[in-house]
This record gives structure tokens, sequence and C-alpha cells, in this order.
């Protein structure tokens, strides 16, 4: 029998992902948060966070398509996420 597998919980996903945050380890974030949004792609903080790790992480075009994601999902992040796209290398 296999152990528990955390990773696929969605609730459990998320402690983890405010564990790393707290940690800055956006490396992990990165995994953490895509396999989050595949459990629930609907949810625009998820999709937000994971824009900011992959941002951090240099991966600069996965981070704007996530942002898009979550500005489609929540009109309401658009300004906030507007500036987080701004301001993102070209």
């Amino acid at each position: 029998a296999a152990g528990y597998n955390w990773k696929e919980n969605l609730d459990e996903l998320k402690s983890a992902i405010e564990i790393y945050q707290g940690l800055g380890q956006d490396d992990i974030l990165v995994e953490l948060y895509s396999l989050a949004v595949k459990k629930d792609p609907n949810d625009a903080k998820l999709w937000s966070g994971s824009a900011v790790a992959q941002a951090n992480t240099k991966h600069y075009a996965e981070a704007r398509a996530s942002a898009q994601k979550a500005i489609d999902l929540k009109p309401d992040f658009a300004a906030q996420l507007q500036q987080f796209l701004d301001s993102l290398p070209k």
C-alpha cells in the first residue's frame, strides 16, 4: 500500500503553498500551484499566485499566461494583475 499522497488533496496543496510562500521557495511553489490549478482550474487566486511564483523563477511567458487566466476568471483582479503584467520584463 502506498503512503498518503497529500499532493492529490487540494486543501493539503493549499496548506503546503502557504508554508512555501512563507519560506520564499518559489521553485517549489511553481510545482504546487501547477498541481492546484489542475485540481481547481476556476480558482483565480491560485492562478494569480502561480503567476507570481512563475515570475519569481523567471518563467515570464508562463507568468503572463497564468495572470491572464486569473483575469479571465475574475475580472475584479484585472487592475492589480495588469500592474503585475506591466512590471514583467518584455
